[in-house]
């Protein structure tokens, strides 16, 4: 009887427990799709197609789903996972998804951007694809997202400022820039409005969408194409005064010559960006790639280590870059000590693993290069030796036969002439 009677009691305690534990699985299975979101995403696995990774991450969030059809995160970050892919196929599997989060949640801003992203995104990779039809059908429906998107975020940062960015992306010839400017000076008003940070707080279970573009770029951007590119000369300041960071707005500025081989009147803009904000390391970044490109090697190296100085994040990549300017200049031990420190400091880099082992071959450095190649190889399962062409032994390397064992598992393609 007492064993009876502790039965009794114990048994609705172990229901309750499965109850919880059953109802908390879509969570559970949402939180480790997440979590290995964070990994997939990093620049490696990202870059690279892991799609292993890829695979995984995708049945964690349909096992959520299968275990609660209403469970909105889930839905959201698997139309995420398949948007990010930028393939046409995928990105047409994951409106349902985007659609349905949109449903459950239909006052959550960043599920309706993601449903805006959707559309857009399928609609050009179809244009892209020649499938006109289908991208027509697609333009139509994020048509009617974006303004779904303004009726219901009319008080929202996130959502005037997509609208913008949406409407820029599908503008010809000036068509409504003043109407766009509107929409980015209307961003500005509600940036810092309660309703944009509470209706944030509902997407920690979503891996987030970031915004099309910085509200300052949007603004260059548009105020360019305003003047027709004639802004070098001439900055309307009254025009301009509510943008928020003026800083970034004219480092943005800046961004519309470099392409145009203007690299002087890119410099005037970083210029004035950095009286605005002297401590803008991505200004300096800026400052490095137009002086690199003009062959001012050492003035470049110069940027990127200020660059560095300012934002720590920039380190790695900083360190990475000059090792390829030092290549550039031909001092190949240099190059070597970057890459070293580089692949010290961030194991996974495989760029700086691939570029060490290629600096060694270029200073015709054989032992130190077959070595570099083996780790290479057996830390990523993969190699790639362009650039080798320019070594001066690589015509024996195709011949050699340590080098050809390493190299067994590569296409013939990637390493012979």
């Amino acid at each position: 009887m007492k064993a009876l009677k502790k039965i009794i009691i114990i048994l609705p305690v172990i229901i309750l427990c499965l109850v919880v534990v059953y109802f908390s699985l879509p969570r559970y299975y949402n939180y480790f799709g997440l979590s290995n979101s964070k990994v997939y995403f990093d620049s490696y696995h990202y870059l690279n197609r892991d799609f292993e990774l890829f695979i995984k991450i995708e049945k964690y969030f349909l096992k959520a789903i299968e275990f609660d059809e209403d469970f909105a995160p889930a839905y959201a970050n698997l139309a995420y996972l398949y948007l990010s892919t930028s393939h046409e196929e995928y990105c047409k599997k994951g409106i349902p998804y985007a659609l349905k989060a949109s449903e459950l949640k239909p006052n959550n801003i960043q599920y309706r951007i993601l449903l805006l992203a959707s559309y857009t995104a399928t609609s050009r990779l179809c244009e892209f694809n020649s499938s006109y039809e289908d991208s027509f059908k697609y333009k139509a429906k994020a048509d009617s997202a974006v303004s779904d998107l303004l009726q219901i975020g009319h008080e929202n940062y996130s959502a005037y400022l997509n609208a913008a960015g949406y409407f820029y992306s599908y503008s010809e010839g000036g068509m409504d820039y003043p109407g766009i400017w509107a929409l980015l000076k209307k961003a500005v008003t509600y940036k810092t409005s309660n309703s944009f940070i509470q209706k944030n707080k509902e997407n920690e279970q979503f891996v987030g969408m970031r915004d099309l573009r910085p509200l300052e770029q949007l603004a260059a951007f548009i105020y360019f194409d305003l003047k027709n590119g004639n802004v070098a000369e001439l900055i309307d300041e009254e025009y301009i005064d509510w943008i928020p960071n003026k800083s970034s707005f004219y480092m943005y500025l800046g961004d519309r010559y470099p392409g145009k081989g203007r690299y002087k009147d890119a410099e005037q803009f970083y210029q004035r960006s950095l009286k605005f904000n002297q401590n803008n390391a991505d200004v300096y970044l800026r400052k490095a790639s137009t002086t690199r490109v003009q062959n001012k090697l050492k003035e470049a190296i110069k940027y990127w280590q200020k660059a560095a100085e300012l934002n720590s994040e920039y380190e790695i990549k900083s360190m990475h870059t000059i090792g390829l300017i030092y290549i550039e200049m031909g001092d190949f031990q240099k190059a070597i000590t970057m890459f070293k420190s580089v692949v010290e400091k961030k194991e996974d880099y495989y760029l700086a693993s691939s570029n060490l082992s290629r600096t060694y071959a270029l200073a015709n450095m054989k032992t130190e290069m077959l070595e570099s190649l083996r780790k290479q190889k057996q830390k990523y399962g993969r190699l790639s030796i362009r650039g080798f062409e320019n070594a001066p032994d690589y015509k024996k390397y195709l011949n050699d036969k340590d080098f050809l064992e390493i190299m067994d598992d590569l296409p013939v393609d990637e390493f012979r002439d």
